[in-house]
């Protein structure tokens, strides 16, 4: 269960390098189960945005070489991602989902409140607070070798520490 997602290579898709401290725009594009991520400076990225197709991006800053990883991504970016992967089919995006789930009840942006199931399936019953709404996750069942996978995975989609 591998995402097939290339590290940021601080590089520009029209192959200029990303200069240290220079914002630029990170974006995911869905292909059938996978996620192809894109780099783009600021003249590309306005031309990305008119081509559509995205599926979820953020705006960043290449750090200096000596400075360490962040240990989050953006709270913003991480409920984007999660509320777009929401109605996924695919399992391997349901995993993604699960562990989205399980990282932003760990920074208290979504809530339990139960667990439910349904068919032999079990689903955590998340909060949104700010939309005052649940959300149904089902429960892949994930064995710990397969969640700490997905969390290396997540860490280099988003480039990020978890």
């Amino acid at each position: 269960m591998d995402w097939n997602v290339a590290r940021p290579k601080r590089v520009c898709v029209c192959g200029r390098e990303l200069a240290e401290n220079e914002t630029y725009f990170a974006a995911l594009y869905e292909q059938g189960e996978e996620f192809v991520r894109k780099d783009y400076c600021r003249p590309c990225w306005d031309k990305a945005q008119a081509e559509g197709g995205i599926f979820s991006f953020w705006k960043t800053t290449v750090p200096p070489k000596e400075q360490k990883r962040r240990l989050f991504a953006d709270d913003e970016v991480l409920l984007d991602f999660f509320f777009r992967l929401e109605n996924a089919q695919e399992e391997q995006k349901r995993h993604f989902l699960y562990l989205l789930g399980l990282i932003l009840m760990r920074k208290k942006l979504l809530k339990f409140e139960d667990i439910e199931r349904r068919d032999d399936q079990e689903f955590l019953c998340l909060r949104v607070p700010r939309e005052d709404r649940v959300v149904h996750v089902p429960n892949p069942r994930l064995t710990d070798e397969q969640i700490e996978a997905l969390k290396a995975q997540l860490s280099e989609v988003l480039d990020f520490q978890l």
